[in-house]
């Protein structure tokens, strides 16, 4: 069964920091919001120091792996994770502006949605999060940025390291 999704639902489940549920850990334990992020930096003009971004799942909220993998979490039996590396997909933004070394891994949400929080919340490369594989601009958009399909490939790793972490594993 297709899940009933467009581009402002899928933004609203994972364009935003708080949707993500991110939070920053320092290295005592203690927690704070984004806001409260945000609130630091404003009053003292910097990043507060030796904190680390984190999902609620305790995975670290840097690495566009764990981003897919907050997708699959939320929509287990309708999300693949995909990913690819530079050298065989050489001719997308991500190996051409070199935004990510090794390569880049992101979600497809029922075969339709690109969905990529990281490249908002890391990379700060784009504004978008979600891509409609079935628009014409959105798909020759998400080419240019992702590359070829045919040279993604499916992460089962990852979408099998989601379920194990469920079912209480670190």
């Amino acid at each position: 069964m297709k899940l009933h999704l467009d581009k402002r639902v899928i933004e609203e489940f994972f364009g935003h920091e708080t949707a993500l549920g991110i939070r920053y850990v320092d290295e005592k334990g203690k927690i704070f919001t984004p806001t409260q992020m945000t609130e630091y930096y404003v009053r003292h003009g910097k990043p507060m120091g030796g904190v680390e971004s984190q999902f609620p799942d305790g995975t670290d909220a840097v690495r566009c792996t764990h981003y897919a993998m907050q997708v699959y979490r939320r929509f287990p039996s309708h999300t693949q994770i995909f990913g690819f590396t530079n050298e065989a997909n050489p001719d997308c933004d991500f190996a051409r502006k070199e935004w990510h070394p090794g390569g880049h891994d992101f979600a497809i949400l029922d075969g339709r949605w690109l969905v990529d929080p990281w490249a908002r919340h890391v990379a700060g490369a784009y504004d978008e999060v979600v891509y409609d594989l079935n628009d014409p601009a959105d798909a020759a958009l998400a080419r240019e940025r992702y590359g070829a399909r045919e040279n993604w490939r499916h992460m089962t790793g990852a979408e099998e390291l989601v379920g194990w972490n469920a079912q209480g594993g670190v």
